[in-house]
């Protein structure tokens, strides 16, 4: 299973960003964990993030696919009706999987339309129900203040109640509240199916997706999988710690000029 949790930021004018977390820990049916499994999808040509949960071989195996779509323009220009075209996507390719291996899970993909203060965000949830064989599909409404937008998987009663904890301090509404709420449940392992590293993933008013190096714990990890103190630091890589604050891949620290944000 899975903790994931997408949240929308925004500023004194409009939305600003869009973002999916997800812890790493993959647990086979003998009750084995690898807590380096991806779950997070960011596009580094256009603007579109995605996440998965519950079962993972089929996300695992058709999201990178319709991601290599994306990019290439088969879905055709960034547009509203894009993420209705990516469910029936993911419903052709579901149609020849085997019978025997159906499972339950759940998708989440955000995207954007246009860009700077025209930029428009969506988020839209699909789920597949294994039991009923039914499908569902709809959006995530996006409001006006900094906000969860959806938290799912087997760890969500705990994500909900170390959220429930930052929205009664002085960082409620904000998107350091969401992620730290995030990482404080992950910490707690509350969830024995939830573990390994954060995973960040997201959208700005400008640009293509992002994934986001985490620091947690002491330790630096990209795309769920912990990165060496000796690794080549790329500095358009983007960095978060447990507080979301903006802090150097290479030392762990927050980087010249960055906002310091409160332990609640």
């Amino acid at each position: 299973m899975t903790s994931i949790v997408s949240w929308v930021g925004v500023d004194q004018r409009q939305p600003s960003s869009l973002y999916i977390a997800s812890d790493s820990r993959i647990t086979w049916d003998g009750g084995d964990p690898w807590d380096h499994g991806r779950k997070c999808f960011a596009s580094a040509v256009r603007p579109h993030i995605f996440g998965y949960w519950s079962d993972v071989l089929f996300p695992a195996l058709s999201l990178p696919a319709i991601m290599q779509r994306i990019d290439e323009g088969f879905f055709g220009d960034d547009r509203p009706e894009i993420g209705r075209s990516v469910y029936e996507s993911l419903r052709a390719l579901w149609a020849s999987y085997p019978q025997h291996q159906r499972r339950s899970f759940g998708v989440l993909h955000g995207f954007r339309v246009r860009e700077g203060m025209e930029s428009d965000f969506t988020l839209t949830v699909t789920t597949y129900d294994a039991p009923t064989d039914r499908w569902a599909f709809g959006e995530a409404g996006i409001p006006d203040s900094s906000s969860l937008l959806q938290v799912q998987g087997s760890g969500g009663a705990s994500v909900r109640h170390a959220s429930a904890h930052w929205e009664r301090s002085n960082s409620a509404g904000t998107s350091r509240a969401a992620f730290s709420a995030f990482t404080e449940a992950l910490r707690a392992g509350t969830d024995p199916l939830s573990g390994g590293g954060p995973q960040l993933v997201g959208l700005y008013r400008k640009g293509p997706g992002r994934t986001f190096g985490t620091v947690f714990d002491r330790r630096r990890f990209f795309a769920g999988a912990p990165v060496a103190r000796d690794s080549a630091w790329n500095d358009n890589v983007e960095w978060r710690n447990e507080l979301f604050e903006r802090v150097s891949g290479e030392t762990a620290k927050r980087v010249d000029g960055a906002q310091v944000h409160s332990d609640r």
